[in-house]
């Protein structure tokens, strides 16, 4: 089992997940539609965490073929 596998079965808030879920990914990064599929919130709460997380430099994101990756900057 991978660490995406394994963290998609455990009781954390969708809200932390999808940080976590970016930070797993390191700087392979994660396409967005994933992100969005991995967690139950809507989608403008998603927007504004991805925003603020970019903002805060936590995150960065690039766009390859028209879908935007988020990935850990570390």
């Amino acid at each position: 089992m991978n660490f995406n596998a394994w963290l998609l079965k455990k009781e954390i808030p969708d809200s932390d997940r999808l940080a976590m879920l970016i930070q797993s990914s390191g700087r392979n990064g994660i396409p967005e539609n994933e992100l969005r599929g991995s967690v139950d919130l809507p989608k403008q709460l998603v927007d504004e965490l991805l925003a603020a997380l970019v903002d805060a430099r936590i995150v960065r994101v690039i766009e390859r073929d028209g879908i935007r990756w988020y990935f850990s900057p570390l």
